[in-house]
């Protein structure tokens, strides 16, 4: 016989690879994040780190419980990635290789440039 205990980490977002009864791929996704304690009686034990659909429940906290979580057990890559939250919405992270990339949005720089160009200009030539 062995034991587990799942203990609360935190509650993060996460995008969609694949169709689910609650969600269509690509859809921003709430899951939350649990370290799974299992010992065995042989001696062998490990902590893993397991992803369920859902928010977190009331009340959660840090204490562990004998009892899994309620929702759907969700795998890292296959069903779902963590996401970033960004200006333009949620946009995952990582790529095939699971390296994380930098975010860059060209027209915001674009726009934000044009911007000082312009109060420069308008200084220079009204001048007072």
């Amino acid at each position: 016989m062995s034991t587990m205990r799942w203990t609360f980490k935190k509650e993060t977002r996460g995008v969609a690879l694949t169709d689910g009864k609650m969600f269509k791929k690509g859809d921003a996704i709430p899951v939350t994040v649990y370290d799974l304690y299992t010992d065995s009686r042989g001696g062998a034990s490990k902590t893993v780190e397991v992803y369920y659909y859902g928010n977190a429940p009331k009340g959660a906290d840090s204490e562990p419980t004998m009892r899994p979580p309620s929702g759907k057990q969700l795998q890292l890559g296959k069903a779902f990635e963590i996401a970033q939250e960004t200006s333009t919405g949620v946009s995952p992270t990582s790529n095939e290789n699971g390296a994380v990339e930098k975010l860059t949005n060209n027209k915001t720089v674009m726009w934000l440039g044009l911007i000082v160009v312009g109060y420069f200009a308008y200084k220079y030539y009204y001048k007072k």
